[in-house]
C-alpha cells in the first residue's frame, strides 16, 4: 500500500486486534442458519434467486441443512432421510452449532468414530425442544499451507479461508491455520488455530 497508511488499520494491527464481520452483514453471517436457509432454498425454490445469486451461493455457501427429523435434499440431488443421510455419508459431513458456541461442538465426520458420531446425531434429533440449533453441512477439504511454526520449523498447516469487513471501508480475506498434526479437522480460533489476514485498501 502506497502511502500513509489509515490510523484506523494501523491502530488495529497495533492493538493485534481485528473485528471480523463488524460490516452490515454481520447479524446475518453470525448465525449460520442463515447459510441454511440460503442453500436449502437454492435446492428447492431457485426462482427466489437471480442467476447471478444463485452463483455466487453455489460457489461460497457450502451445502448446509438444520437437523431436523424429516427428508432432505442431499449435495447429489437426491431425496432421502436425514438421519438416514448423516449415517451413511459421515465421511462427507460436519455437525455443527448454528450460533453462540464459538466453534465449540464442532465434529468432523472423518475425524469422528462411527459410535459418538451416531450418538451426537440421536441427541440432536431427540433434543430438537431446546433453543440450541445444529446443522449438517458438507465437509470441504482444507487447503494445506507449509507455514513458519516457532522460530525455525516450517510444518504443514491445514487451511480455511473467509471474508471479513472492517467498518464499512475495508475488507480483505482472512485465513485460519492449523497444524495438520492437530488431526481434529475443526480449523477455529478458539480452539488454537492461527489467522492471517489480508487487507484490501481502496486508495
Amino acid at each position: 500500500y502506497e502511502g500513509a497508511v489509515p490510523e484506523d488499520i494501523l491502530s488495529v494491527v497495533r492493538n493485534r486486534r481485528l473485528f471480523l464481520l463488524n460490516g452490515p452483514v454481520s447479524g446475518l453471517l453470525s448465525n449460520k442458519l442463515t447459510m441454511a436457509l440460503m442453500s436449502q432454498t437454492l435446492c428447492d425454490e431457485p426462482h427466489h434467486f437471480s442467476p447471478q445469486e444463485c452463483d455466487l451461493i453455489q460457489q461460497y455457501i457450502p451445502w448446509t441443512r438444520k437437523v431436523v427429523p424429516g427428508p432432505v435434499t442431499t449435495p447429489e440431488g437426491e431425496t432421502t432421510h436425514l438421519e438416514t443421510y448423516l449415517v451413511t455419508h459421515k465421511d462427507q459431513l460436519v455437525l455443527k452449532p448454528a450460533a453462540g458456541r464459538s466453534g465449540q461442538g464442532i465434529m468432523v465426520g472423518r475425524h469422528t468414530p462411527s459410535e459418538q458420531w451416531q450418538h451426537q446425531v440421536q441427541q440432536i434429533l431427540t433434543r430438537q425442544s431446546q433453543p440450541q440449533s445444529w446443522l449438517v453441512q458438507q465437509y470441504l477439504e482444507p487447503m494445506p499451507i507449509l507455514l513458519q511454526q516457532g522460530e525455525r520449523n516450517c510444518v504443514y498447516h491445514d487451511t480455511v479461508w473467509g471474508f471479513f469487513m472492517f467498518g464499512n471501508r475495508y475488507g480483505g480475506g482472512v485465513l485460519r491455520a492449523m497444524p495438520t498434526t492437530e488431526g481434529s479437522g475443526v480449523i477455529n480460533a478458539a480452539q488454537g488455530a492461527s489467522a492471517i489476514v489480508l487487507f484490501e485498501v481502496d486508495d
